[in-house]
């Protein structure tokens, strides 16, 4: 279960960790094709993000969109709009994916109080207070020899 938690904040903070990458590198560059290249500089070094999907998709996309503006394809405007709206989809995908896991780790914790809550309880069973002896004794000559049970 924790492990799907941590995946959780994994998919949310990755989102805005790209973003804050993408705003350092708006700052240092105007051209969109170099944030791209920045935004791809940023995404390789780091160690979470370059191992998964969505940043990729996303650093792809900027860059794909910075090569048509500097064709002539697209205006700057356009390209980023676009950036913009593929950012917002990777965002709502995480959303929705964080609510799904959400769901199933509720299932999970309720089967997990379903499955306790069905198992038999131990009862243990109740201790003799002044349990039943018995005295056996022998007598040889003058001694008499006894033994309790």
């Amino acid at each position: 279960m924790k492990k799907y938690l941590v995946l959780v904040s994994l998919l949310v903070a990755g989102c805005a960790k790209v973003g804050d990458y993408q705003n350092q590198c708006e700052q240092r560059y105007a051209k969109l094709s170099d944030v791209a290249t920045c935004l791809d500089g940023n995404v390789r070094n780091d160690y979470r993000l370059s191992r998964a999907a969505a940043p990729k998709l996303y650093v792809l996309t900027a860059k794909q969109l910075g090569q048509a503006v500097d064709e002539g394809q697209m205006t700057d405007t356009q390209a980023r709009v676009e950036l913009q709206k593929v950012y917002l989809d990777l965002q709502r995908q995480d959303a929705t994916s964080q609510a799904e896991l959400q769901k199933r780790l509720a299932d999970i914790n309720e089967s997990n109080k379903q499955l306790i809550l069905s198992q038999p309880t131990y009862t243990a069973p109740p201790v003799q207070t002044n349990p039943i002896k018995t005295t056996t004794c022998t007598a040889y000559g003058n001694s008499v020899n006894c033994q309790t049970f």
